[in-house]
């Protein structure tokens, strides 16, 4: 029965770990108390250019991939008070010293019965940038590259308030 219970526990364990590799998101686990990288996937290797070597065993702050570290604090802050995290946008940086924009949702989780957070980001840069695209032609004339109306009002709003402060 034991042997059978081993194996069933194995085979499960096996399941979990083939999930968390496949997904093309990063995707973390570390322990709360001082932010130690328990476990990372492929999607993480992938995404931050961080070898396992490189980042298990070490803090996010340690490999350095915030971009604003500041950020870490708000999401503990958020995880602590709320018990997880959704959705919350924030730059990171590569190993190459790149950046790319993420989507961090998080939560709390015991492991053996200790407090751990197990991290998952989705590497948005390219929807931020198509936002910024988008944003640029709404205020400009495609043809002359001017300003057009829209984009005209907003600068005229900014400089009136501008104007109004000094």
């Amino acid at each position: 029965i034991n042997q059978r219970l081993n194996a069933e526990m194995r085979e499960a364990k096996e399941e979990v770990e083939l999930v968390f590799n496949t997904s093309p998101d990063a995707a973390v686990i570390s322990r709360l108390s001082d932010g130690f990288i328990v476990y990372a996937n492929e999607g993480f290797t992938t995404l931050s250019g961080f070898t396992h070597q490189e980042s298990i065993g070490r803090t996010s702050l340690d490999i350095n991939i915030w971009k604003n570290p500041e950020d870490r604090q708000k999401i503990i802050g958020l995880l602590r008070e709320k018990g997880s995290v959704a959705n919350f946008e924030s730059q990171f940086q590569r190993k190459d010293g790149g950046l790319f924009n993420g989507l961090v949702s998080a939560n709390i989780i015991n492991l053996q019965k200790i407090p751990h957070i197990i991290t998952v980001t989705r590497d948005i840069t390219e929807r931020k940038q198509m936002e910024e695209k988008l944003k640029a032609m709404s205020l400009t004339d495609e043809l002359t590259g001017l300003y057009n109306r829209r984009g005209f009002l907003a600068l005229a709003e900014q400089q009136l308030k501008i104007a109004e402060r000094t």
